[in-house]
């Protein structure tokens, strides 16, 4: 079992229960409403105010001046929508109330992956801390004032139930450092070490075959990862030019998606289309 604390309070999770989420939303019209330090302060405060009431981990975050970025895990009693629907609600309601403003805020829906394992996980967080960068709104990460980077809020560690990648290939010229000899498959051009995999009938097979069958079994677990890490790829781009790109930008990215053939689509990423 794993235990997340928030606070004073902890709650046990089971590794199959822990949901960790990269989640985005735009401001209406992609107005720059969070160039205002008052708007981005009321903002920051909302994530920390659910945070402090259990209702997710917040592991990093950055607010940038039209749209922000989150990894959060929602707690077992608590959906991704509704994680959403409290913070793009909670500020459109303390904006209203507390700046009486009555402008729209946020456009529909919410952008989300699902994180799958610690390489995932590590990308995102790479991509978070280095978007104002990109963006050349700072020099280093730690500058942007609106972001875990900068340490603006107390943020969550890493969830401990991420999994490992897939396979590990080494060069048969590096020392493998700890590794049991017998657990390795020496497949001549490289070291294959104990394949792990998340489909149980998969994993019987591996566990039962000879160290040949292995090294075959891990070859094809390495290859269907791959074809899974380029499908969610493209659906990410093509989540991305439905929600923040331009009608022209959108279509054409579209046009050059649809050219690659990845095989059967797996509902990783999604815009999740509610009212708040």
């Amino acid at each position: 079992m794993l235990s997340l604390a928030v606070g004073k309070q902890s709650m046990q999770m089971a590794p199959q229960e822990v949901r960790t989420f990269f989640v985005g939303a735009v401001a209406w019209g992609r107005r720059s409403i969070f160039h205002a330090e008052p708007m981005a302060r009321l903002f920051l405060d909302v994530l920390r105010h659910y945070r402090m009431q259990h209702r997710y981990l917040l592991h990093e975050f950055v607010l940038m001046p039209d749209h922000f970025h989150l990894l959060l895990t929602p707690m077992p009693d608590i959906s991704l929508e509704k994680a959403a629907q409290l913070i793009k609600g909670g500020f459109s309601f303390r904006v209203k109330h507390e700046m009486g403003s009555n402008l729209e805020v946020w456009q529909p829906g919410f952008t989300n992956h699902r994180i799958h394992d610690a390489g995932d996980y590590a990308r995102h967080v790479e991509y978070i801390r280095e978007n104002p960068v990109k963006r050349h709104l700072v020099a280093r990460a730690e500058d942007y004032p609106y972001s875990s980077a900068a340490g603006a809020l107390e943020a969550d560690p890493a969830p401990p139930g991420l999994k490992a990648p897939i396979m590990r290939a080494v060069s048969s010229s590096v020392p493998l450092g700890g590794t049991d000899a017998s657990t390795v498959v020496n497949t001549g051009s490289c070291e294959i070490t104990e394949c792990p995999t998340s489909n149980r009938k998969m994993q019987k097979l591996y566990n039962e075959a000879q160290p040949q069958g292995r090294a075959s079994l891990c070859l094809r677990f390495s290859a269907r990862n791959l074809v899974e890490e380029l499908r969610h790829a493209t659906e990410l781009l093509k989540a991305l030019l439905d929600e923040f790109g331009g009608g022209e930008l959108a279509q054409l990215g579209h046009t050059v998606l649809g050219t690659i053939d990845i095989g059967r689509p797996q509902p990783r990423t999604q815009i999740t289309q509610r009212q708040f």
